[in-house]
């Protein structure tokens, strides 16, 4: 009687999974086709520009992924091995702060704090001391991974 039962169950369960990989599909996918590409004029055409560009902290600042400029001009940017550097108006560079991270994305907020996206730190803020805070490092109890990229829209939330 077992049998009988078992082997039922294993049929129906069988139409049940032949049904399902054999039914209409509720989508109907149809190719992608892209724009025609932009012609390469205007503001779109190719130039030298960058050939004239200002190489800033030559040699000192290595591994910068993202940079951020404060109300005074001074350029920030991360390092591989944790520190956040400053390049004053005057190209001096320096180590304006230290995550013990690797700070990866930069912006500044309202109140001129530096938010700082750090792939093993998390969400952080570095005042104009230097001084490094952790304003997030988990969500729901589950820990940030590989925190990379920070943003502050015009009414103040920031984004990362």
């Amino acid at each position: 009687m077992q049998t009988k039962k078992s082997l039922a169950l294993t049929a129906l369960a069988g139409c049940a999974l032949l049904y399902w990989a054999s039914r209409p599909a509720i989508i109907d996918p149809l190719p992608y086709q892209p724009p025609a590409a932009p012609a390469a004029e205007g503001i779109l055409a190719p130039n030298q520009r960058l050939k004239q560009a200002e190489l800033l902290g030559v040699g000192r600042i290595h591994g910068p992924e993202d940079v951020a400029v404060d109300r005074a001009g001074r350029i920030y940017g991360g390092t591989l091995g944790g520190d956040i550097m400053r390049i004053n108006r005057d190209g001096r560079v320096r180590v304006f702060a230290h995550t013990g991270g690797r700070p990866l994305g930069l912006a500044f907020n309202r109140d001129g704090d530096l938010l700082v996206a750090d792939a093993l730190k998390g969400l952080l803020s570095v005042d104009s001391d230097g001084k490094v805070t952790t304003l997030a490092d988990s969500a729901a109890g589950v820990p940030l991974g590989f925190t990379d990229d920070v943003d502050v829209a015009s009414d103040g939330m920031v984004y990362f």
